[in-house]
C-alpha cells in the first residue's frame, strides 16, 4: 500500500511526533510511505532515523508516481484541512485519484478566530477579503475547510470532542498519538545534565518541552508566572523549556519572569526523554476551553509515559484520567493554582511516586503504538474497499475542486424532478465559475512566477553591477598602488645615483692618498739605496745604520701591506656598487618596459607639469 502523509509544516512541527512514528511502523509491516511538506524538505534531519521517504509539494506535483513501485499514492493521509494542505491534496488528486482522509487534531475555528481576532460565533461568515488581508494559509477557511472535509472519504481525529466537526455519514476513526515501549524507556536522572544546562543542584525542576504560538500564549504565560511565584515563596524551582519562544511572548511577561527559566531552543527529538527525567513535575498548562477541549498536546502522551507526576486540565485526554489518582488537574489554570499544586507534590514523594505509576500505566494502554498502528492499518483497507461516491476528491478532474464536487452531491442526492433539474444548472454553472477560477489562478501563479524570476534577474543585475563597481575601485586602488610604487623605486634609484657620486668621490680621495703613499715609498727606497753607497766603506757606521734600515724597511712595509689591503677593500667595494646599480638599472629598465609604466605615463607628465 503507498500512503502519503501531508502535513501542514515542515519535520520540526510537533504533528511529526505522530506522523512520523505511525509512517515508520507502517514501513515495517511492508507499506511504501511519503511525509510531504510545504518546504524546508531538509529538516528530516530533526526525525530520528527516519524509515520513510521525504518530499515538498512541488516534487510531487512534478512527480505525482513518486513512489518506490513508480506509481502515485492508494491513500492520502492529510494532517488537518488548513489552506496549505487543502490546495496540494487538490492538485495532486487530479492527478492521483487516491482515497482521501483528513485528520483533525484541533478546533480549527478558534485558531482562525485567535488568529483575525474575530469572534468565534463570527468567524464562519468571515469574508474573503478580510481573509486575504489577514489570513494566513498555514490556518483553515473557515467554508472551504467543511467542502474539503465532506470531499474526503473519512476523517480521523486525535480526541473525541472533534467528532462534532466530522460531516454526517462519514467514516471516522479516533487516531491518538502512539508510543513504542520496546524503545521508549525512561532514563534515570543525569544529574551531571543538570548541571551542564545550569540548574542549581538544590532547585526542583519543571520541564516543558513545546513551542509557544499565538494559541497557547496566554496558558505559558500562566505557567511562567507560576514558577515566579514559587520562587517568592522560598522554594527554589526552575523551569527548562524546549522549542520555540516568539518574541512577542517574551514582551509581554514581566522582566522577572525569565529569572527561574532556562529556555533551550529547538532539541533533537532522542534527547527530550534525558530532560524529562530531571523533572520533578511535568505540566501542561491550562484550562478547559475551545481550544484545550479539542485538542491533545503532542507532549502530553510522553508526559504520561515519563514515570513522572503530570499536571493538566480535565480536558481532552484528561478526560480519562482520575484526579489525585492519575493526575492533578487544573480547574482555573492560573499561577496561583499551579504553584499552590506544584508545592503539594514537592512536599509529597509517596503522591508523586503514586501518580507517576498510575500515569505511566494508562499511557502503556492507552498509547500502544503496535495496537493503534494495527488498528489505523485496517481503517485504510476498509476505505479503499469501498467505492467513492463523485462527490469524493478521486473523482476529481482538472480545473475542478471541492466546490464542483459538493454540487455534484448535491444533484445525486435529489429525486428527478424541477428542483434537480435547477440544481443541475447550478452545478454546471459552479463548474465554470471554478473553471475561470482555476484558469485564473494559474494564470496569477505563472505572473507569480514571472514576476519572481523578474525580482532575481534585477537581483542578479544589481549583484552584477556592484561586484562590477567593486572591480573597478579595486582596480582603481591597484593602479595607484603601482604608480606609488614606481614612485618609490625613483626615489631609491635617485638615493643610489647620489650615494654612488659620494662612493666614486671617496674613491677617488683614497686613490690619491694611496698615490701619494707609493710615491713618498719610492722616494724612501732611493734614499736608502744612496744612503747605502754612501756608507758602504764606513762598517760600524754602516752597520748601524744597516739595523735602522732595516728597521725603517719593516715599517714601511707594514704601512705599504696596509695601504695595498685597503686598496683590495675599496675595489671590491667599489665592485659590489657597480654590481649593485647595474642590478637597479636593469629593475628601471623592466619597469619603463612594463604596461603599467606605460600606461602611467600621463600621470607622470601630470605630476612633473605640476
Amino acid at each position: 500500500m503507498n500512503i502519503l502523509f501531508v502535513n501542514y509544516g515542515d519535520f520540526t512541527t510537533n504533528s511529526l511526533n505522530h506522523i512520523g512514528i505511525f509512517a515508520n511502523a507502517l514501513i515495517k509491516e511492508g507499506h511504501d510511505c511519503i511525509i510531504a511538506v510545504p518546504n524546508f524538505k531538509e529538516s528530516i534531519n530533526a526525525i530520528p532515523d527516519p524509515l520513510f521517504t521525504a518530499a515538498t509539494y512541488n516534487e510531487l506535483l512534478q512527480k505525482p508516481n513518486y513512489f518506490k513501485d513508480g506509481k502515485s499514492a492508494d491513500i492520502i493521509h492529510a494532517w488537518t484541512p488548513r489552506e496549505l494542505v487543502r490546495t496540494f491534496v487538490i492538485e495532486y488528486q487530479i492527478k492521483a485519484h487516491a482515497k482521501l482522509i483528513i485528520h483533525l487534531e484541533d478546533n480549527e475555528d478558534f485558531l482562525l478566530s485567535a488568529w483575525l481576532k474575530t469572534p468565534l460565533n463570527e468567524i464562519k461568515k468571515v469574508s474573503n477579503l478580510l481573509l486575504s488581508e489577514k489570513g494566513t494559509p498555514a490556518l483553515s477557511h473557515p467554508r472551504r475547510a467543511r467542502a474539503f472535509m465532506r470531499a474526503a472519504d473519512a476523517i480521523t481525529y486525535i480526541t473525541g470532542s472533534l467528532k462534532e466537526f466530522i460531516p454526517v455519514n462519514l467514516m471516522s476513526m479516533e487516531l491518538t498519538p502512539g508510543i513504542d515501549f520496546d524503545l521508549y524507556t525512561t532514563p534515570q536522572r543525569d544529574l551531571s545534565l543538570k548541571k551542564e544546562i545550569g540548574i542549581p543542584e538544590s532547585d526542583k525542576v519543571i520541564v516543558f518541552t513545546g513551542s509557544n504560538t499565538f494559541a497557547n500564549e496566554a496558558d505559558i504565560k500562566e505557567l511562567y508566572l507560576a514558577i515566579e511565584l514559587l520562587n517568592k515563596r522560598n522554594i527554589p524551582t526552575t523551569l527548562v523549556r524546549t522549542g520555540f519562544v516568539l518574541e512577542d511572548f517574551k514582551r509581554v511577561l514581566p522582566s522577572t519572569a525569565h529569572r527561574h527559566v532556562i529556555e533551550l531552543g529547538f532539541v533533537e527529538k532522542t534527547k527530550l526523554p534525558h530532560l524529562l527525567a530531571l523533572a520533578d513535575v511535568l505540566i501542561q498548562p491550562g484550562k478547559v476551553d475551545p481550544f484545550n477541549k479539542y485538542r491533545l498536546p503532542s507532549k502530553l502522551p510522553e508526559f504520561l509515559s515519563s514515570h513522572r507526576p503530570v499536571i493538566l486540565p480535565p480536558t481532552n485526554i484528561g478526560l480519562e484520567l482520575v484526579d489525585g489518582r492519575d493526575a492533578l488537574f487544573l480547574q482555573e489554570g492560573t499561577a496561583h493554582e499551579i504553584a499552590t499544586l506544584c508545592h503539594k507534590l514537592f512536599i509529597s514523594p509517596e503522591l508523586s511516586q503514586s501518580l507517576a505509576d498510575n500515569a505511566l500505566n494508562y499511557a502503556r494502554k492507552r498509547f500502544n503504538l503496535n495496537q493503534i498502528t494495527t488498528s489505523l492499518f485496517n481503517f485504510y483497507k476498509t476505505i479503499l474497499e469501498i467505492k467513492s461516491s463523485v462527490e469524493k476528491t478521486s473523482h476529481l478532474a482538472m480545473n475542478q475542486n471541492e466546490l464542483t464536487l459538493a454540487s455534484r452531491g448535491l444533484v445525486q442526492s435529489l429525486d428527478e424532478g424541477p428542483l434537480k433539474i435547477q440544481a443541475i444548472e447550478l452545478s454546471e454553472l459552479i463548474e465554470d465559475l471554478v473553471s475561470d477560477q482555476e484558469v485564473n489562478a494559474r494564470l496569477i501563479k505563472k505572473l507569480n512566477n514571472d514576476a519572481e524570476l523578474s525580482a532575481t534577474h534585477i537581483k542578479n543585475l544589481e549583484i552584477l553591477i556592484a561586484n562590477h563597481v567593486k572591480h573597478n575601485s579595486t582596480q582603481e586602488i591597484q593602479l595607484k598602488a603601482q604608480s606609488k610604487l614606481i614612485a618609490d623605486l625613483n626615489d631609491d634609484v635617485l638615493r643610489l645615483e647620489n650615494e654612488t657620486i659620494k662612493l666614486n668621490e671617496t674613491l677617488k680621495h683614497k686613490s690619491e692618498i694611496a698615490d701619494q703613499a707609493l710615491a713618498k715609498i719610492t722616494h724612501l727606497e732611493s734614499a736608502i739605496t744612496n744612503l747605502n753607497m754612501a756608507l758602504s766603506n764606513k762598517s760600524e757606521v754602516a752597520d748601524k745604520a744597516l739595523s735602522q734600515l732595516e728597521e725603517s724597511t719593516q715599517t714601511l712595509i707594514s704601512y705599504k701591506n696596509a695601504v695595498l689591503n685597503r686598496e683590495q677593500e675599496l675595489t671590491v667595494a667599489i665592485e659590489k656598487i657597480q654590481a649593485d646599480l647595474a642590478l637597479k638599472d636593469r629593475k628601471i629598465a623592466s619597469i619603463k618596459n612594463s604596461f603599467s609604466w606605460k600606461i602611467s605615463a600621463p600621470l607622470r607628465i601630470f605630476k612633473s607639469d605640476n
